[in-house]
């Protein structure tokens, strides 16, 4: 290993660039042409890099990069049989629960390696299904996977894909506060703090109409001054996903048989609200915003570098950010620039 001095950054050597470049892409060691390379001193440049990682996006196990990524920026964790109230959803057995986790790994994977943008995967109405899926989605029966366009007013991207609804949801109802708390943390990067330790009994002391909505819960919570400045940024964004049951379903009206009403408002993000109908709107407006561009960036550079940011990085991050805005934040330029700053080429010595 190369010599450093404390504090100081050092460049990192073939080898351990190929290493990182590896485990970063394909999620293994390298292959005999990464470390040929190493060898040969052709990974001493970010041109040399680059070239390597343009090469290895070709080979499928890249895959479990983009799929370990997307999971780990969205808090979707697999989704198992004792991850949900079995009573509650009947149909959730081993082979649904499996058809699940693979629709999710399908659509991030396609959605990069179809050249997509940022925009596109948090507005496509695009969904894989088989045989499970087809039903649970009201489809035609298919016989292997097959990509089909759900209804364009209800399905948009990412955040109504069945396994990021269900991992943001309790075991048998929604939680409007953990996809709320996702749309501001990891889609805006937006830090609200964590709640008091006193939350629950707060809560619990909270008086509530009799079967209340989700809206009504959340009214009751945001009118307490203890609770309210956090709620109030939270509970809107999750509230919009209120069609969506604990597994992801969507349903007209909740558990309870009472109407939805989606709309609301994303206070503290630019000059002005976001004001939004539904779901499909508001993902459709957070979509197009620089914060939430930015973020990814920020939400990618912390995925390469297995740490938060700090404040000698912000130039790393600006590198990402600069290829996603030169190439209408595509995907595949973001995973490339994310291999190309000075965060991934060099060490800081201890």
């Amino acid at each position: 290993e190369a010599p450093s001095m404390p504090g100081q950054d050092r460049p990192l050597t073939g080898l351990e660039l190929a290493t990182r470049l590896s485990f970063q892409l394909w999620g293994s060691a390298p292959d005999d042409a990464l470390l040929d390379a190493a060898q040969a001193g052709q990974l001493n440049t970010k041109a040399d890099v680059l070239a390597q990682a343009q090469r290895m996006f070709e080979d499928p196990r890249t895959n479990r990069g983009f799929v370990r990524f997307f999971r780990e920026w969205t808090g979707t964790v697999p989704l198992l049989l004792t991850s949900k109230d079995t009573a509650a959803f009947p149909y959730l057995d081993q082979a649904f629960a499996t058809s699940v986790n693979d629709s999710f790994d399908k659509f991030v994977v396609d959605q990069v390696r179809a050249g997509n943008s940022l925009g596109s995967a948090l507005r496509s109405n695009s969904v894989f299904v088989d045989k499970n899926l087809a039903t649970f989605f009201g489809q035609p029966d298919v016989t292997e996977w097959t990509q089909v366009s759900l209804d364009s007013t209800k399905y948009s991207g990412l955040m109504t894909q069945p396994a990021m609804l269900a991992a943001l949801a309790h075991s048998n109802e929604a939680s409007y506060v953990f996809r709320g708390r996702f749309v501001r943390k990891r889609l805006l990067c937006q830090d609200i703090g964590a709640p008091p330790a006193n939350a629950m009994a707060e809560f619990a002391n909270i008086e509530k109409p009799d079967k209340p909505t989700a809206r009504e819960i959340a009214s009751a919570v945001e009118a307490r001054a203890a609770c309210g400045g956090c709620h109030n940024l939270l509970d809107p964004a999750g509230l919009a996903f209120e069609h969506f049951d604990a597994m992801g379903k969507y349903r007209e009206q909740d558990a309870n048989g009472k109407d939805i009403d989606t709309a609301g408002s994303v206070l503290g993000v630019g000059d002005q609200p976001v004001d939004f109908a539904d779901q499909v709107d508001m993902m459709d407006k957070l979509a197009g915003l620089p914060q939430t561009q930015a973020c990814f960036a920020t939400q990618l550079f912390r995925y390469t570098a297995s740490r938060l940011e700090v404040g000698a990085d912000v130039c790393s991050i600006q590198k990402i950010q600069d290829a996603m805005i030169a190439s209408d934040n595509k995907l595949q330029d973001a995973f490339f620039a994310s291999t190309q700053t000075d965060a991934f080429m060099y060490r800081r010595g201890e």
